[in-house]
């Protein structure tokens, strides 16, 4: 063996034992680091998910409380309750809110929507859960049932104690017909007042516009319909009679209603050409009148029917009610209402002690900004250490991930120290191989 060949192999083993050492050391050092950087990772975590635990319940609760409350404020004020008064109403909505589908704070608001149309406080109260049985049982937001409601007894010179019976006409129109309670109380808020006027009662007038509801004709252009042939069946009795042979009012000199009359015009009209009927009403109705006034007068039978069944509809909201909330969806509704009960009983059991605590903040605030006035200078410097206390938790989840990526960064480098490992070794063979060969060569020659 020549010289060389002794050389070559004793810088291999020099280079593979002290590779060997680094990367063992390497190795050490990338396990330790990673460690590290779980620890850390894991501790951020934890400093952050106890702050959370703590912290998020109370405050969840306590916004909950506050929402209530700011809404049962609003219920007060509109209603101008006294204290006693507001704490019975506050009941009623606390209670109704954890035992119904409906969220106390839904509760409040449509105890709003009662206060604003001129309800007092214990009307209120009474009607409250007719409100919420008509709602349920249209599926229709409760603040707009609640103003729906509330327009309907009025426009009929009703009272709060028929809030039941309102809520049981609008619910068996609105899922016997094709209408909606919204477009039912739209369409009264034009027809309401002038039908009252006319001597219809409630059931009579929603009858019509529930019939005229069939046929697409909805909402305002219901009741702007039901307004206008009112006004002509009352004010143009002569006329009435010259083209139909019909009296608009009854044996005792009373008006007829509007049904009866508009029987009465279908009858005579029956067995008219097309022609001469089409001119009969237009004449009696004009142009904007004739199309409410022939689904009338050609259903006016269906529409006395419906009329007899909305008088009998006592009920009708409190069982829909029960039962669109006899599934799974309204156990839902009902365990989550039930929920923000309790978040409402602990934030009101907090508030005393929050209230203080938002009261020294609050003087705290008023001093810390009386400070900063007087020492611009150092806000930077406090702004700085604020940031740094309320991100700890983050940052040592950040110093966490770098180890993590140092532990990388060394796995890296180990691939690389392989790598040259490698290439050592290849060369080493090679100048093996050349020795090998060369005294051969010249043994060869000799």
């Amino acid at each position: 063996m020549s010289k060389a060949d002794v050389m070559a192999g004793r810088a291999y083993v020099s280079l593979y034992a002290k590779r060997d050492a680094l990367t063992r050391g390497l190795q050490a050092a990338r396990a330790d680091i990673n460690k590290f950087g779980s620890d850390m990772i894991r501790m951020g975590a934890q400093v952050v998910a106890a702050t959370a635990a703590i912290v998020a319940p109370v405050a969840f609760a306590t916004k909950t409380f506050a929402d209530f409350d700011d809404a049962m404020r609003a219920v007060g004020a509109v209603s101008q309750a006294t204290t006693a008064e507001l704490k019975s109403m506050t009941d009623v909505a606390k209670m109704l809110g954890a035992t119904t589908s409906f969220t106390a704070v839904q509760v409040a608001q449509l105890m709003t929507e009662l206060g604003r149309a001129g309800f007092k406080p214990d009307q209120i109260n009474a009607m409250t859960g007719a409100v919420m049985d008509l709602a349920r049982a249209t599926g229709t937001d409760a603040t707009l049932a609640s103003g729906i409601m509330a327009a309907s007894i009025r426009q009929f010179s009703l009272g709060a104690e028929d809030a039941t019976r309102v809520a049981d006409v609008l619910t068996k129109a609105a899922n016997a017909t094709f209408n909606s309670v919204e477009s039912l109380g739209e369409a009264l808020k034009y027809a309401g007042p002038v039908a009252a006027e006319l001597g219809l009662s409630l059931e009579d007038t929603v009858a019509i516009l529930g019939t005229l509801g069939n046929v697409g004709i909805q909402g305002s252009e219901a009741g702007t319909a039901l307004r206008r042939l009112g006004v002509i069946s009352a004010a143009t009795g002569e006329k009435l009679k010259a083209i139909f042979n019909i009296n608009n009012i009854d044996a005792t000199g009373e008006l007829k209603p509007l049904v009866q009359i508009m029987d009465e015009i279908g009858r005579s009209i029956e067995n008219l050409p097309t022609a001469e009927k089409v001119t009969k009403m237009n004449e009696a109705f004009g142009l904007l009148g004739i199309t409410s006034a022939s689904v009338l007068a050609r259903t006016a039978g269906s529409t006395a029917d419906l009329a007899r069944e909305l008088k009998n509809a006592e009920g009708t909201a409190s069982k829909a009610a029960k039962s669109m909330d006899s599934g799974l969806g309204g156990a839902f509704r009902i365990i989550l209402s039930a929920v923000e009960g309790l978040q409402i009983a602990l934030g009101k059991a907090l508030s005393g002690s929050i209230q203080t605590v938002t009261d020294s903040i609050t003087g705290l605030i008023g001093r810390a900004t009386e400070w900063v006035a007087a020492n611009e200078g150092a806000v930077v410097t406090l702004a700085a250490m604020t940031v740094a206390v309320a991100s700890f938790g983050v940052s040592m989840i950040a110093v966490g991930l770098s180890a993590k990526v140092m532990a990388v960064a060394i796995a890296a480098s180990m691939v690389v120290i392989n790598a040259v490992k490698s290439t050592i070794l290849i060369a080493a063979a090679a100048i093996k191989l050349f020795g090998v060969v060369s005294m051969s060569v010249g043994t060869a020659m000799y």
